[in-house]
């Protein structure tokens, strides 16, 4: 049975779930369902959110210090669902001063490029497996999307267009990762427009043009949450259009001869796949898990997020 731990207790730790419930949206949830996991401590500087997660989940141990919870705890796997801003300490922590082997950290894994290489680089000195929680890795009907991207049916990529709120860092970073995942590699080309979020220093919402591997264009829309909450996707082929909506259902268009005009071009939808996105925690879980169990260490995550955190870096500093 591998021992699992959980610091910071917020939403993405557990309150976004319901023991009983068919869907996964928390850490907890995850590793409580989980047959090959024992969810046995969390901690939280509030200790009533702590006692919360422990009470729901029929955890033994809740603590207020991390430090303390990872001095008295014998851990095979640790989730870091604390706020960002704490991520870097808390990591260099795990590694220095623990012989914890395999860490799930939500995104972003630090607050800048130096950061993020200090980490790595103490990562791979110990042997530790870290995996950034980029939910959308671990969806099934991503993954089906991606399948069929692969298979060359929708001709070469011409166009995209994301829509997202709350920050960069925060919630364009899921989409750096999917376009990524669905095989865009992205180059910062300019800032379209930048707002700073309130009450938040460390992120910015911003509208930015990026270009493709191919050189193709790519822009990211940023809208005001105050307003509204919108993640869309619309990425256009040579024969295709997939448009991603807010939980991650996929429409797929394709090519059909209007009937009325034989010789004009126009696409219709082909095939809907549904959100399955509410699954993506218990995969990403599941997959720590059976790594921890078969004792596998790769470096492939934590080198896509130097390479993603570097880019951030940059745009960082053109939208100061």
């Amino acid at each position: 049975m591998i021992n699992a731990g959980i610091v910071g207790c917020g939403n993405i730790a557990w309150k976004w779930d319901y023991p009983k419930g068919k869907y996964f949206n928390t850490h907890a949830k995850s590793y409580y369902k989980n047959p090959d996991s024992n969810l046995t401590c969390c901690c939280d500087p509030d200790m009533k959110k702590a006692e919360g997660l422990a009470k729901t989940y029929n955890v033994k141990s809740f603590y207020k210090d991390y430090k303390e919870m990872l001095s008295r705890e014998s851990l095979d796997v640790v989730s870091v669902c604390s706020p960002a801003v704490t991520h870097y300490e808390i990591l260099a922590h795990i590694l220095k001063h623990t012989g914890i082997k395999y860490i799930l950290a939500e995104k972003p894994l630090t607050l800048n490029a130096g950061q993020t290489k200090r980490i790595v680089s103490l990562a791979k000195k110990k042997n530790v497996y870290i995996s950034v929680n980029y939910l959308r890795r671990w969806d099934e009907t991503t993954k089906k999307l991606r399948e069929y991207i692969a298979s060359n049916n929708f001709g070469q990529f011409q166009l995209g267009t994301i829509v997202y709120y709350s920050g960069f860092k925060e919630n364009g970073a899921h989409f750096i990762d999917l376009l990524n995942f669905l095989g865009l590699k992205l180059y910062f080309d300019s800032v379209l427009s930048v707002s700073r979020i309130k009450g938040n220093k460390h992120d910015f919402g911003a509208s930015l043009a990026f270009k493709t591997q191919d050189k193709k264009p790519l822009y990211f829309y940023w809208v005001d949450k105050e307003n509204y909450r919108c993640l869309e996707v619309n990425l256009f082929y040579k024969k295709a259009r997939v448009r991603i909506g807010d939980y991650s259902e996929v429409d797929i268009f394709q090519l059909k001869k209007a009937k009325a005009y034989p010789d004009i071009k126009k696409l219709a939808l082909k095939r809907h796949l549904p959100s399955t996105i509410c699954s993506s925690m218990r995969n990403s879980v599941k997959d720590i898990v059976k790594r921890c169990k078969e004792n596998k260490v790769s470096y492939e995550a934590l080198e896509r997020e130097q390479e993603f955190m570097e880019l951030i870096s940059y745009i960082d500093k053109k939208v100061s």
